[in-house]
């Protein structure tokens, strides 16, 4: 289910039909904007953005899950000093989610959220997760991979012409491909083997 700006605000819209046609879901009030998506099975999906809260009359990072192929969305905040959410990754066939943004909090039971990566000077553009255990986070310059779901992350070498990583995929634990931006301001695709 892809995330989109509609013409109201943002949204999701979703197909069942192989993209022959697509729907508007009805998302909870007050969402200010969406960033990423990722659905583990065919009717459960996670989405991150922001939220306005009226309570503290602020802007918020939240989590959106759906477990109905989105007939309805419920939101929750992320854990308190979690200031941004930009991308989300989770395990197939799993409730095991990574989100990043200020920091990178998971969940393994699609509910219950906790930090990972405590917020600090690294802004976590992308997090991309192939199983529950072996998941990789990049931002800036950095790239941090874990093997453990998440317990101790393991910083990754990156070449010296790489100013931003902004976002990865990959095919299996030991084969992805990320793209950013070099020093030189222009776009770089690498391979990444992780080893």
């Amino acid at each position: 289910m892809p995330v989109e700006e509609l013409s109201s605000g943002p949204g999701i819209i979703s197909t069942s039909n192989s993209g022959a046609t697509w729907s508007t879901q009805t998302l909870p009030a007050f969402i200010e904007s969406l960033a990423g998506i990722s659905c583990p099975a065919i009717t459960t999906c996670f989405a991150v953005g922001t939220i306005y809260n009226l309570s503290t009359e602020t802007i918020v990072p939240t989590i959106l899950s759906t477990t109905n192929s989105g007939q309805t969305w419920t939101d929750q905040l992320a854990p308190s000093g979690i200031t941004s959410l930009t991308s989300i990754s989770c395990a197939s066939g799993t409730m095991t989610c990574f989100a990043s943004g200020s920091g990178v909090i998971e969940t393994i039971d699609g509910s219950t959220w906790t930090i990972s990566i405590t917020p600090g000077t690294t802004t976590f553009d992308s997090v991309e997760c192939v199983d529950p255990s072996n998941c990789a986070v990049e931002g800036g310059a950095t790239l941090l991979t874990s093997d453990n779901g998440g317990a101790t992350w393991i910083s990754q070498a990156v070449p010296s012409n790489v100013a931003d990583l902004l976002e990865m995929t990959c095919f299996n634990t030991a084969n992805c491909h990320w793209v950013g931006v070099g020093t030189n301001d222009g776009a770089i695709i690498m391979p990444f083997t992780n080893t």
